[in-house]
């Protein structure tokens, strides 16, 4: 995705904080490591719980799918039942 389609993205899950999409795309591209409380990790939770896993595959390089799919990350995801499909989605992708 580039920029533009990042920032859109970026706009739907802020929602509920004082930072701005850019703010959270200096967070994700490693310019900031974080903001506000906001860091990658806050950054992976809330695209899979807003988006369907097509658009996450989208959004995030497949290098970083281990870490979007991370064990900590996974933990913050409601309901449980999304957090068991994450659970087998990194099972069949990495083993």
């Amino acid at each position: 995705m580039n920029k533009e389609e990042l920032l859109k993205v970026f706009g739907k899950i802020n929602w509920d904080t004082p930072c701005s999409a850019e703010d959270i795309y200096r967070v994700y591209s490693g310019e900031i490591s974080a903001i506000s409380g906001i860091d990658k990790t806050w950054i992976y939770h809330k695209v899979l719980n807003g988006f369907r896993w097509y658009e996450v595959i989208r959004i995030f390089p497949k290098n970083e799918l281990p870490a979007v799919l991370s064990e900590d990350v996974i933990q913050r995801l409601f309901p449980r039942q999304l957090r068991d499909k994450y659970r087998h989605v990194r099972t069949v992708l990495f083993g």
